[in-house]
């Protein structure tokens, strides 16, 4: 359990931990060919399947610790691949014509040696870094709700008038869906806004399935709007935030409240 009681999303834990494997056996293994016809290696098919599990179910931003160094990897163990194979093909050009035995078990440039143990450092290095990226911004769900009902949940958007000087002062976005065309002109806030709020209400709807704990309609902005007040370059760095957009929780999104049920039983 994690600060606040929140705890790690166990199967985010477990798709992070796999891709995380699969880089590092792609890393650190020598690339085995298992379809010799397409010359398609097997850390080749390791790193497509870790970066389309990771790209399918957190998109670009939302496991930024993790998708945002797999492309570079998987570049770097491409050429990896390239350069060992080239360094293959002129050991076994070179024995088929003094007709020895082949034996391709390293490369003998001393050049291509270089590039492949720097290409194996940045690697591993990349590697390092996205586990602790990944282990300071963990993907996380929020605490349950207890009871003897199940939850229903909606989104609402309340007018709110703000204090301007406070607004300026701490440069805060108040813009939201909905609010008026004025609430921006000409690059100066309104103080005319409004507010997010959630609220969880009992209803006797079926809430088998988990939903999205932020509304996928909103959540960007609501990243926007707190990351604001961040310091600058942080402020543009929104995100860093996308991650709380995988928190879910066990309830129907505007499901109809106890009250109305009841009301139309007794009719």
């Amino acid at each position: 359990m994690l600060l606040g009681g929140l705890k790690p999303i166990r199967s985010r834990l477990c798709l992070d931990i796999f891709t995380i494997a699969a880089l590092g056996y792609a890393t650190f293994t020598k690339p085995t060919h298992v379809f010799s016809l397409f010359h398609v290696s097997l850390n080749s098919l390791i790193l497509v399947l870790a970066c389309l599990l990771t790209l399918i179910t957190a998109g670009l931003t939302k496991r930024w610790t993790i998708s945002f160094f797999l492309l570079p990897i998987i570049t770097l163990q491409i050429v990896r691949e390239f350069l060992e194979q080239s360094c293959c093909n002129e050991v076994v050009n070179e024995t088929l014509i003094m007709n020895t035995t082949i034996v391709c078990t390293a490369c003998t440039s001393t050049f291509t040696s270089i590039i492949l143990f720097l290409i194996k450092i940045v690697s591993v290095s990349l590697i390092v870094v996205s586990v602790i990226l990944s282990i300071l911004f963990p993907a996380v769900e929020i605490s349950q709700p207890k009871g003897k009902y199940n939850v229903g949940i909606i989104d609402l958007h309340l007018p709110v008038i703000f204090d301007e000087e406070k607004i300026k002062r701490h440069k805060l976005d108040i813009h939201h869906p909905g609010d008026n065309e004025d609430s921006i002109i000409n690059g100066n806030v309104n103080a005319n806004g409004s507010v997010s709020v959630k609220l969880l209400y009992p209803t006797h709807e079926n809430t088998e399935h988990n939903v999205p704990y932020f509304n996928t309609d909103t959540a960007k902005l609501v990243c926007e709007a707190l990351m604001a007040v961040a310091p600058r370059p942080l402020n543009k760095l929104q995100w860093i935030l996308h991650t709380w957009q995988l928190s879910k929780i066990k309830s129907k999104r505007n499901a109809k409240p106890i009250a109305v049920l009841m009301e139309k039983e007794e009719e």
